[in-house]
């Protein structure tokens, strides 16, 4: 009896140590991972994170590393141009998500609204349609958890003013973008450095229709404030002249917009050196 007694507690103390190692063996991959992409090796960072997301498959199923190990795993593969990979691994996590916490979850909600973004990103039609299947549908339980008037609602709409707007559904676009306008430029104050995403979305759906003046003046309006904010050679301002630079190519004004243009590239080329 003292024999089988001494088995039964030798293999449960075996089991808590192989345990407490996965939990060590799985904290040094991630931390691994956390110093490769420190320091922009994203190849070493991918084979941390993966060894990681392995090692997370031994815990119980509900254990929420493996949907980190997911999501490191997807930063990685993002970095590294590796859409098809990314956009596998977004959906592996979402639908874990569904399975433990429940299909109303808010992690299952952020992870519709992760998957939208992600297929966005491809600005393909294709990929868009898939996009405002999640984000529409990210929506309806966002209004159904905390009403309409909630900041996590505005954000996944514009995620789907996005999707449409790739799809050049651009009627459908526009109302929603205005309503997006109107609650931000309540919710955040007049000088916010977010409120330039929104005119330019708003702009780039005013283009879509032709109606170029409106677009023209929503992109001098968001340079004039990133200018204010970051100054005149910084990335989004770049974003922004691009903006008015196409509009007004559009327009024939040429000149106007070839001096723009030069302005970005003289950005660009000093974000090369600063690298």
């Amino acid at each position: 009896m003292r024999a089988l007694l001494g088995i039964v507690i030798c293999s449960s103390l075996a089991l808590s140590f192989q345990s407490f190692a996965s939990d060590a063996d799985w904290q040094r991959a991630i931390d691994a991972g956390e110093k490769a992409r420190a320091e922009g090796k994203w190849d070493k960072a991918e084979d941390a994170y993966f060894k990681a997301m392995h090692l997370a498959e031994e815990f119980p199923e509900n254990d929420v590393r493996r949907q980190q190990s997911m999501n490191y795993l997807a930063s990685a593969t993002y970095a590294r141009g590796k859409k098809e990979d990314t956009e596998a691994l977004y959906m592996q996590a979402l639908e874990w998500s569904r399975k433990v916490n429940g299909p109303e979850h808010p992690t299952t909600i952020y992870g519709m609204e992760s998957l939208g973004w992600l297929l966005n990103q491809a600005n393909e039609p294709g990929k868009a349609v898939q996009a405002e299947k999640q984000y529409r549908q990210a929506l309806a339980l966002r209004e159904k958890r905390t009403g309409n008037d909630d900041p996590d609602r505005f954000r996944a709409l514009f995620g789907l003013i996005d999707a449409l707007r790739i799809q050049k559904k651009f009627d459908d676009a526009l109302p929603l973008a205005k309503q997006s306008i109107e609650f931000w430029e309540k919710f955040l104050p007049a000088e916010h450095s977010d409120l330039p995403v929104f005119w330019i979305q708003l702009g780039q759906i005013l283009e879509g229709q032709g109606k170029l003046d409106e677009a023209d003046a929503l992109y001098r309006k968001a340079l004039k404030s990133d200018e204010e904010n970051f100054g005149d050679e910084h990335p989004v301002v770049a974003r922004d002249l691009t903006e008015l630079a196409r509009v007004l190519r559009a327009q024939k004004k040429d000149g106007d917009a070839k001096d723009f243009e030069k302005r970005v590239v003289a950005i660009q080329k000093k974000m090369k050196r600063e690298r």
